[in-house]
């Protein structure tokens, strides 16, 4: 597996199973994950799972990414959270 090491990854779906298995292959291999999806509870629920297992520094983004002022929000979070 790649090293994930200070990269950081948005990961779609992450509130599905396939996106939350996702999410804990870039996180094993140390990525901080930005978690997107619709339901909220479900996203704060791996993120804890994420960040107890892993330490694993995780953001929780809940929307609908088919529309572009939640993307243009997401990108915004991400910039500000995340710094190049």
């Amino acid at each position: 597996m790649t090293d994930f090491s200070g990269r950081v990854v948005i990961v779609p779906r992450a509130d599905t199973e396939d996106g939350a298995a996702l999410a804990r292959v870039l996180c094993r291999a140390g990525a901080a994950a930005v978690l997107t999806g619709e339901v909220f509870a479900a996203l704060g629920r791996l993120a804890e799972e994420l960040h107890d297992e892993m330490s694993a520094q995780i953001a929780i983004f809940a929307g609908d990414l088919e529309r572009a002022d939640e993307r243009a929000v997401l990108a915004e979070m991400v910039a500000e959270l995340f710094p190049a």
